[in-house]
């Protein structure tokens, strides 16, 4: 049997992200350029990007139909379904990220009218 050398991977900002970590370094590039405000990060998975953009002073919600995978213990999640009525209900937040569930809702009323939606 041959033995395999398998790269160790360290995620500097915590938890294993589920997407790849230079998408989340070009949502980071582009919410640097934005007026801080109210943000709402869904799917939010293990809560990584989540983390980082509070880190840069922007107000962080995070929500999940699943929040099993969420590990920021500085940060809460709430359960929230992207076909249905969101925990902090409709025009609540300044931008919304969205990096794997973009598919999955009707995002229109979930940011106030010049908001900004990044996906």
């Amino acid at each position: 049997m041959v033995k395999r050398e398998i790269p160790k991977i360290e995620w500097t900002h915590g938890a294993v992200p589920f997407a790849m970590d230079k998408t989340h370094n070009k949502v980071v590039d582009m919410m640097d350029r934005e007026p801080r405000g109210k943000l709402l990060d869904i799917p939010t998975g293990t809560g990584v990007l989540a983390d980082r953009l509070r880190k840069m002073g922007f107000e962080v919600s995070c929500c999940d139909i699943n929040p099993s995978f969420f590990s920021i213990p500085d940060l809460r999640v709430k359960i929230g379904d992207l076909n249905q009525s969101l925990p902090d209900g409709d025009n609540s937040f300044d931008y919304l990220i969205c990096l794997i569930g973009g598919r999955y809702g009707s995002w229109g009323p979930r940011v106030r009218p010049w908001g900004s939606i990044a996906m």
